[in-house]
C-alpha cells in the first residue's frame, strides 16, 4: 500500500472513499446495468412490444401491414438520426 494511505491523518478520508466505492459505486452501477432487465423477455423484447405484437400478429397478417406494426414497436420509436445526412 501507498504510504500516505496508512498515515493516520488519511485514515478518515481514506475509509470514508472505501466505504462509498464498496456502498454505493458498486452497487450502483449493478442497478443500472440489470434495471432495465424487469422490462424485458428473456428474449430480450421488451414487454410492452409483446403486448402490441401478440394482439395484433396473427395467422391472416397481410404482408403490407408490417411496416405499420413495426413503427408502433417501441425500440422504433426510441431511434433517432444522428446527423442531418441520415434523414
Amino acid at each position: 500500500m501507498p504510504k500516505f494511505l496508512l498515515e493516520p491523518e488519511n485514515q478518515i478520508p481514506v475509509l470514508i472513499c472505501a466505504f462509498f466505492i464498496l456502498l454505493v459505486v458498486i452497487p450502483g452501477v449493478v442497478y443500472f446495468n440489470f434495471a432495465d432487465q424487469t422490462n424485458k423477455t428473456d428474449e430480450g423484447v421488451l414487454l410492452a412490444n409483446k403486448t402490441i405484437f401478440g394482439t395484433e400478429i396473427n395467422e391472416n397478417i397481410l404482408f403490407k401491414h408490417l411496416p405499420l406494426l413495426i413503427s408502433r414497436s417501441k425500440e422504433f420509436q426510441e431511434l433517432r438520426s444522428k446527423s442531418d445526412a441520415e434523414n
